[in-house]
């Protein structure tokens, strides 16, 4: 949404974050920095790039001019088995994942997850403790509600995730003349 000032506010970060320890990592010869970097580096981008966070101690600094703010940054969870973009040792994740948001929250940013049950198993090992965490969930049936998260196709609750906040309703449409857009859905709050 454009505020008066020209300022686009309203809107949501993503980071998906990289993990040394992963085989894609790992052969791909990639090193990763560790999570407080990650996040301070990508802070640093967005605030070159004009973009603050809502209540972040990093903004952009004054010769640049600030053109959007965005409202929390959601922390990618996605993988396959066996892992890819993540540890294979669960362990490893959860450390991990904990220091991002950790870092996040240091600089006073809310911070969500974007995950389905099963990446969160595959990743996590169904860990709770993250479910005070907005929850954005891809379930492309094209359809704008929530209904899914307690239906009978086994997508319900799970760890400690109750609701979901944003649903990820289809990928690759198109959108203001854009392709490759995913469309979402989020019902008033």
């Amino acid at each position: 949404i454009l505020s008066a000032t020209g300022i686009v506010n309203n809107i949501d970060g993503y980071m998906f974050p990289c993990i040394t320890k992963s085989p894609y990592s790992i052969a791909n010869n990639i090193t990763c920095n560790d999570a407080s970097t990650q996040v301070k580096k990508t802070l640093q981008y967005l605030a070159e790039a004009g973009i603050g966070v809502k209540n972040s101690s990093l903004q952009p600094t004054p010769y640049f001019p600030l053109r959007a703010t965005l409202s929390k940054i959601f922390i990618d969870i996605e993988d396959e088995v066996p892992s890819k973009y993540y540890s294979p040792t669960i362990k490893d994740n959860i450390d991990f994942i904990k220091s991002i948001i950790e870092n996040l929250q240091l600089y006073g940013i809310e911070v969500g997850i974007y995950t389905t049950k099963t990446y969160w198993a595959n990743v996590m090992g169904n860990i709770k403790g993250y479910g005070n965490l907005k929850l954005w969930y891809p379930h492309y049936d094209n359809i704008n509600n929530m209904d899914f998260f307690n239906g009978d196709d086994g997508i319900m609750p799970f760890a400690d995730f109750n609701t979901v906040y944003i649903k990820q309703t289809g990928g690759n449409v198109v959108a203001c003349g854009l392709t490759q857009v995913d469309s979402n859905y989020q019902e008033d709050k």
